[in-house]
Order: structure tokens, then C-alpha cells, then sequence
């Protein structure tokens, strides 16, 4: 307790200062006098309540039960409060007395250190009456020996005892005037610690706001790196929205694009679909590839973010060994600089006892100035004690001071630590989750495109196995029909050849007919060459459709092949390669959504009706070559070659039953071989259709066969098509986006190390300022307190 616990609002200055003189007339403490008078107030009002309260039951009349029960009630209240009260009293004078006795305690101490000097000087004292005595005992021998010299030695003595008396008084006097010292010494020291106190609290206001500001910077630059913390994470996980946002529509492109392609692929024909698979597979490996660059890119964001976490803790827990050890080696300078100055303090003392010793030694050998050495030694002595008072208690300010400095700076640097923790936690939790969040969302649309992919690798197989059957039974059907028209062309042909056979053998006799029939030879041999000719022509139709065949069942045999490659490739792919396989299905499933179920329907419908088209303009054609041939062929004919042959019968009947005249045979002759010449000139035109017709069917056809032809080895070449655009996604490098994605991630993390580094170097450079700071407070104190 001390004089600024007594302050209170609306007391009166002068009875505070009536009090500060009372407290000092006495000799205590402001706080020891108040509290005495406060207990001696409130015993004055316990012992006059209950006479009050007893006398006022006494004059109550008896009827006034109420009024004395209300009394007695009050009177129950303030004994309560008085108790409460007295307890308060009680337990501050207990606190009084305890400080009472402490101060008791010191002054009994400062007296008994007081006792053992003036014992000090008391022994001296004895040891000169001693020497005293040997020299009256002398002096006694003297007199003996010398009677006359009697009466002034015992004057000479008489003196002496009155000096020694007188010197006794003022030792006694020295004596009360150190309990005196020491009254006012216990008042100075009382004084100089409340000054003190007061010193130090106003001290450690100021160490508290300039705590408090430093403190307040540190958070501020803790907030403004964690917002740039915060900051740094959000572009991250912008850029990782953006990456995935231009994944998507770089997968949307590529989807149209497919789709696009595919549509015109079965709209132009066949081949396109071929050009498809072709692109289909391409998109698979680019799928497989871009996925793999995406979760290696990926994982190297992880390594790369798990790395930036690792060096920043490192470098959190190298900032907080550099601060342990400048907090121990600020403490190691404390505990040497109160090394010194204890060294100095006993440096002191030490010259102080050898003064004190050198002072007893002249004290001892000049008599005469015993009490002035005696009083200069108690004057030293007490200037000693005041400056070894002094400086105890600037060393033990010094040292709670110390105390309280680094333990706050402790303090302040775990919370700091604490705090960069939180924070460096915080930031590493942020970053755990996003990085979760995208590959959450990674995997689920990846399990969504595998799915699609799955379900689209289904339906484009079944509609590519829709097709492909398809595509065999109507060539089966072309096949049958058109062995079914070759077998009727060949069955008329042989029917024919059999009917000219019979019309030579039957024109074979000489007559006028044979020079008709050998007159037409010529143009009866050319018309059997290109006969020869149709059915050479036959045979090359059917050697062609035998390719074709043979084409058919070697592309079923290469497509039956790559399935079984397929199968095989899959069953090597290792366990750790499922991945590439979810990607194949993902392009699959890009090709299915590009070709849906209703435009493959159209495409093999639409491929139907070019098929069927194509079938009925070859039956037409073969169907009109049968009606040039019967048409130009009349020995084909069976009604021309009866009507022939019955002409051929009435002109020998008419040769044999009458005699031409003389002119009769040449006109004869000349009709003959007019109507030679018009069955001649009707037969070229014939024979020239004929030639035209077949020669434009023969081209129509072997233009047609040679189509096929050239289409029938296509079907292998998608495959080829595929195994090439493999090997080319293969050697293409599609990661230079995801190293420039990696370098920019790497940048923005350094960027983060950096910006954490340099808080940390401010912040140490706060912790510097402030302990420089008290180290020259400690300084100014000291200069201040040695001063």
C-alpha cells in the first residue's frame, strides 16, 4: 500500500494535507495513519451503536412491537455492516501491522547493525579505559613512589573521568541520534519507494504503449502478409479456374470440330468414315496425352506447393533460433552487466571497510580526534548504507526491469511465432483444400467423360458393325444378282449360238443365199468377236467381283486383326496405365456425342440408298444391254429367224417351180442385193449401236469396279490412318502449356516466400528497434540512478 492507493474524487485537499502532516508527525506511512484512523472510527461506532440501540429499546413503549422489531432489524443491519466493516478493518490492519512489522523488522535490523558498530566502538572504548587503567596503575606506582605528585594525579584522574563520562554522553548521544537516523532513514526509504513505484509504473506505461505500437506494427505487417498470402492463393486458384476453363473449351472445340468432321464424312460417303476412325484415334491419344500432362502438371504443383510450405516453416523456425539467440544473448549481456555491477558494489564495499579500517586506525592511534573520526566514520557509514540502499534497489529495479523486458519480449516473439504459425497453417489449409477441390473436380469429370466415353464406344462400335454388315449383304445381294444376270446372259448366248449354228448349217448349200451369207461372214464374225468380247468381259466382271470379295473378307479379317490387337494392347496395359485407357474413352465418348445415334441411323440410311441407287442403275443398264442385244441380234430373235427361215423356203420353192425370164435373173440379182444392202446398212447401224452401247456399259462398269476396287482396300486404311496419327501425337509435345502453367504457379509461390522473408526481416527489425530501444532506457536509468 502506498499514497497514490489514496486517491480518491471529491476528498478535500485540506484535510489530505491535515493528513499528510499528522502521518508525518508520527512517522508512518499516509496509508498506515488512514488506515488507523479508519478502525478507530469504526470502533467508536460499534461501541456507541449498541448503546444507542439498547437505549432506544428502552424508551420504546411495549405497545410498539413493530417499530422495535423494525428497530431491532436496523440495529441487525448495522451490526451486520459493522462486522463487515470491522472484517475490512481487520484484514487492513493485519495488513498494517504485517507491514508494521516488516518495517519493525528493518528497523531492527538497520539498529542492530547500529549496535554492533557503537559495540565496535564500546570495545575500542574498553580497550582504551584498559590502557587507561595500566597507565593509572602506573601513575599509582608513581605516586607511591612520589607522595607529592599525589593530589594532581588524582586531579589529573578526576579530569579524565569527567572526560570519559562526557565521552560516554556523547556516545549515548550518538546513539539516540542513530535511532533517529534510522527513523528518518526507514521515512527516506519509505519515500524513495513509493517514488520509485511510481517511477516504475510510469515506466511500464510507457513500455506498455511503446509494447503496444510495436505490437500493433507487427500485426499489421502479419494482416498485410497474410493478405498477400490470401491474395497469392486466389490467383493460384483463379489461374487452376482458368486452366480448367480453357481445358473445357479447348475439349468443346475438339468435340465440334470431330462432330463437324464426322457429320461431312457421312455425308460425303463411305471413305469419310474410314477419315473418322482416323480422327477418332487421334483424339484418343491427344486425350490420353493432354490427361497425362494434366496429372503430371498436377503433381508438380503439389511437389512444387509442398516444397514452398517445407522452405517456409524452415524458414520460420530459422527466425525463431535467430530470436532465441538474440534473446539469449541479450539475457547473457543483462546477466553481464549485473556482474559488473555487482563487481563494482563489492568493489566499493571492499574501499569502503578499508576506509572504515583506516579511520578505526587513525581513531586508535590519535586520541584527541576520536570523536570527530567517529562522527566522520558514522557520517561515511551512513552515506554508505544510503548508497548501498540505493543502489540494491536500483539493482533489484534493474533487474525486475530486465526481467520483465525479456519475458515480455519472450512473450511477444512466441506470440509472434504463434501468430506466423497460424498464419503459415492457415495458408497451407487454404491451399490443401483448393488443390482437393480441383482434383475432386478433375476426377468427377473424368469419371463423367469416362462414362460417356463408355457408353459412346458401344454404340459407335455397334453402329460401325451395323454398318460394315450392312455394307457385306448388299454386296452379297449385288453379287448374287449380278451372277443371276450373268447366268441369263450366258444361257441366251448359248441359246443363240446354238440357232446360228443351225442357220449355217442350213445356208451351208450353194445357192443365192450363200452368196448372201458369205457377203455377211465378215460382220457375222465381228458381231461373234464382240460377243466373245461380252462374255470376255463377263468373265472380268465376275474375276472383279471375286476381288471384291476377297477385299471384303481381307478388310473383316484386318478389322477382326485390329480388334484382336486391341484386346491384346489392352491386356498388356499394366494396372498404373488405366488412366490412358479412361482417356480412349473419353475421345470414344467425344466421337459419340459428336455422331449421335439419330445422324449414324441417317448415314447408313443415306449409304443404303447410294447402295440401292447404284444397284438399280446397274440393273437398268443390264436390262437395257439384254434389249440392245436381242434387238441387234436377230438371229437371237426366234420370230425373225422363223420368218427368215420361211423366206428362205418360199425363194427356193419359187426358184424351183419356175423359169425366170431372160432379164428376170438380173433384176432378181438387183432386188437380192438391194435388200442385201438394206439389211447390210440396217445391221451396221445395228452392230454400231450395239458396239457403243456396250462400250459405254464396259466403261460404265469397269469405272465403277475400279471405284470399288480402289475403295475395297480403304477399309484397312483407317487403321493405318490411326496407327500413324499415333505415332505423330507420340513425338508432338502438348505440355508446354502445363511447364508454362508450372513456371507461373513457381513464380507466384516464390513471389509468397519472398514477401514472407521480407515481413520476417521487418519484424525482426521491429524486435531490434524495441530492444535497443530499452537497452538505451536501461542505459539512461542507470546513468540517471549512478548520477
Amino acid at each position: 500500500m502506498n499514497d497514490s492507493s489514496w486517491v480518491l474524487k471529491g476528498v478535500d485537499p485540506t484535510a489530505r494535507d491535515r493528513a499528510v502532516r499528522e502521518a508525518a508527525r508520527r512517522g508512518i506511512p499516509l496509508a498506515d495513519y488512514l488506515t488507523d484512523v479508519v478502525l478507530q472510527n469504526a470502533l467508536a461506532e460499534q461501541l456507541r451503536d449498541p448503546d444507542g440501540a439498547s437505549a432506544e429499546a428502552a424508551e420504546a413503549p411495549a405497545g410498539k412491537s413493530f417499530a422495535a422489531r423494525h428497530r431491532i432489524k436496523a440495529l441487525e443491519r448495522s451490526l451486520g455492516s459493522s462486522v463487515t466493516n470491522l472484517d475490512g478493518a481487520l484484514g487492513a490492519l493485519d495488513a498494517a501491522l504485517s507491514d508494521l512489522a516488516d518495517r519493525v523488522g528493518e528497523l531492527e535490523t538497520a539498529t542492530g547493525h547500529s549496535a554492533h558498530d557503537l559495540g565496535e566502538q564500546l570495545q575500542g572504548l574498553h580497550s582504551d579505559l584498559a590502557d587507561l587503567r595500566d597507565g593509572l596503575a602506573a601513575f599509582q606506582d608513581i605516586g607511591n613512589a612520589a607522595q607529592h605528585s599525589n593530589a594532581a594525579a588524582h586531579a589529573t584522574l578526576a579530569d579524565a573521568c569527567g572526560e570519559l563520562e562526557r565521552r560516554l554522553e556523547e556516545i549515548e548521544a550518538v546513539a539516540r541520534g542513530a535511532e533517529r537516523a534510522a527513523v528518518q532513514l526507514s521515512a527516506t526509504q519509505q519515500a524513495y519507494r513509493v517514488s520509485a513505484a511510481q517511477d516504475l509504473e510510469a515506466l511500464s506505461r510507457e513500455t506498455r504503449a511503446q509494447l503496444r505500437a510495436g505490437l500493433d506494427h507487427v500485426r499489421v505487417a502479419a494482416d498485410e502478409a497474410a493478405a498477400q498470402a490470401d491474395a497469392a492463393a486466389a490467383q493460384l486458384i483463379a489461374e487452376m479456374r482458368a486452366l480448367r476453363q480453357s481445358i473445357d473449351n479447348r475439349l468443346t472445340e475438339s468435340a465440334a470440330e470431330t462432330k463437324h468432321r464426322m457429320r461431312a464424312a457421312f455425308a460425303e460417303s463411305g471413305e469419310r468414315i474410314a477419315a473418322l476412325s482416323e480422327r477418332i484415334a487421334t483424339g484418343e491419344r491427344q486425350s490420353e496425352r493432354y490427361a497425362e500432362h494434366v496429372r503430371a502438371q498436377i503433381a508438380d504443383v503439389e511437389d512444387g506447393a509442398q516444397s514452398a510450405l517445407e522452405e517456409t516453416a524452415l524458414t520460420l523456425r530459422r527466425a525463431d533460433a535467430v530470436l532465441a539467440a538474440d534473446i539469449v544473448r541479450t539475457g547473457e549481456s543483462s546477466r553481464v552487466a549485473i556482474e559488473a555491477l555487482r563487481a563494482d558494489i563489492s568493489a566499493q564495499t571492499a574501499a569502503l571497510n578499508e576506509r572504515q579500517i583506516e579511520a578505526a586506525a587513525r581513531a586508535a592511534a590519535v586520541d584527541a580526534k576520536i570523536a570527530a573520526v567517529s562522527n566522520e566514520a558514522k557520517a561515511e557509514r551512513e552515506a554508505l548504507e544510503r548508497r548501498i540502499a540505493a543502489a540494491s534497489v536500483s539493482l533489484r529495479d534493474a533487474i525486475d526491469d530486465i526481467d520483465t523486458t525479456v519475458s515480455e519480449q519472450i512473450d511477444a516473439a512466441a506470440a509472434r511465432a504463434s501468430e506466423l504459425e497460424q498464419d503459415i497453417t492457415h495458408v497451407r489449409r487454404t491451399l490443401s483444400a483448393e488443390i482437393n477441390r480441383v482434383e475432386a473436380c478433375t476426377l468427377a469429370a473424368l469419371e463423367k467423360q469416362a462414362k460417356d466415353r463408355t457408353a459412346g464406344d458401344s454404340h459407335a462400335r455397334r453402329a460401325a458393325d451395323e454398318i460394315a454388315a450392312t455394307a457385306r449383304s448388299a454386296i452379297e445381294d449385288m453379287r448374287l444378282r449380278v451372277e443371276e444376270q450373268m447366268a441369263a446372259l450366258r444361257g441366251q448366248q448359248a441359246n443363240a449360238q446354238a440357232r446360228l449354228d443351225a442357220v449355217d448349217a442350213t445356208l451351208a448349200n450353194d445357192g443365192p443365199l450363200a452368196t448372201v451369207v458369205s457377203a455377211t461372214a465378215d460382220e457375222v464374225a465381228s458381231l461373234r468377236k464382240r460377243v466373245l468380247h461380252i462374255q470376255a468381259a463377263d468373265r472380268d466382271m465376275t474375276d472383279r467381283v471375286v476381288r471384291l470379295e476377297r477385299s471384303d473378307a481381307d478388310a473383316a479379317g484386318a478389322i477382326e486383326m485390329l480388334h484382336k490387337r486391341v484386346e491384346a494392347v489392352a491386356a498388356q496395359v499394366p494396372s498404373g496405365e488405366a488412366e490412358r485407357i479412361q482417356r480412349l474413352e473419353l475421345s470414344v465418348s467425344e466421337f459419340a456425342k459428336a455422331a449421335p445415334a439419330r445422324e449414324a441411323a441417317a448415314a447408313i440410311a443415306a449409304v443404303q440408298a447410294q447402295l440401292a441407287d447404284i444397284d438399280k442403275r446397274q440393273t437398268d443398264a443390264l436390262q437395257r444391254l439384254r434389249g440392245e442385244i436381242a434387238q441387234l441380234l436377230p438371229a437371237v430373235d426366234p420370230g425373225r429367224i422363223h420368218s427368215l427361215e420361211l423366206a428362205l423356203a418360199d425363194l427356193r420353192l419359187s426358184q424351183l417351180a419356175s423359169v425366170p425370164p431372160a432379164d428376170d435373173p438380173s433384176e432378181t440379182l438387183a432386188a437380192v442385193q438391194a435388200r442385201v444392202a438394206d439389211l447390210e446398212e440396217r445391221q451396221a447401224e445395228s452392230l454400231h449401236r450395239l458396239r457403243n452401247d456396250i462400250a459405254q456399259f464396259v466403261a460404265e462398269n469397269e469405272r465403277r469396279l475400279a471405284l470399288i476396287e480402289d475403295a475395297a482396300p480403304d477399309l484397312a486404311a483407317p487403321f493405318m490412318a490411326i496407327e500413324q496419327r499415333l505415332a505423330e501425337l507420340e513425338r508432338y509435345d502438348i505440355g508446354v502449356a502445363f511447364a508454362e502453367l508450372r513456371a507461373r504457379i513457381e513464380d507466384r509461390i516464390l513471389g509468397v516466400e519472398q514477401r514472407n522473408v521480407r515481413t520476417l526481416e521487418q519484424l525482426s527489425g521491429t524486435i531490434a528497434l524495441i530492444e535497443r530501444h530499452f537497452d538505451s532506457a536501461e542505459g539512461d536509468e542507470a546513468a540517471a540512478k549512478s548520477a
